[in-house]
């Protein structure tokens, strides 16, 4: 577990800096799926309850779906293979 910094008034530094750092990850792979004219888009199937995430296109032309996980793999800079 993470240590909490504690900045003159004894509050917490927060949120840490990891997650600022993981937050600007996220913001460079936003920019690079934008660059290539594509975004991520999340819902719930309403019949299985399941999360559904899709890869499309700027114009919301559907390119292939991704696993929670292909999602993580993405994040983390891994290349997307599409359904």
């Amino acid at each position: 577990m993470e240590s909490m910094n504690f900045m003159g008034h004894g509050k917490p530094e927060w949120p840490p800096k990891r997650i600022w750092r993981e937050v600007d990850e996220a913001a460079l792979v936003w920019e690079d799926l934008q660059a290539q004219g594509c975004e991520l888009h999340f819902e719930v199937d309403e019949q299985s309850g399941r999360l559904v995430i899709e890869m499309r296109e700027l114009d919301g032309e559907v390119v292939g779906t991704l696993s929670p996980s292909e999602v993580v793999a993405l994040a983390s800079g891994s290349p997307a293979r599409l359904k």
